[in-house]
């Protein structure tokens, strides 16, 4: 199991642009409101990342289906 996680996380950092990610932190840092989603699953990733960018100090909403 942990040699397909491993694996899975070396895929996905092979595959990021650091340039697009520098470009997304920045559109995100100089937005005057984050509006967060969540549908099934995702809606503990949406409350967790409402929790993280609130906790930095970032005007950010979320809504989920639950």
């Amino acid at each position: 199991m942990s040699e397909s996680l491993s694996g899975s996380l070396a895929k996905t950092q092979q595959s990021l642009n650091v340039e697009d990610m520098d470009h997304a932190i920045d559109a995100i840092a100089k937005a005057r409101q984050i509006y967060l989603y969540g549908i099934g699953g995702s809606a503990i990733i949406a409350h967790a990342a409402h929790h993280l960018f609130t906790k930095a100090g970032l005007n950010c909403v979320v809504y989920t289906d639950g």
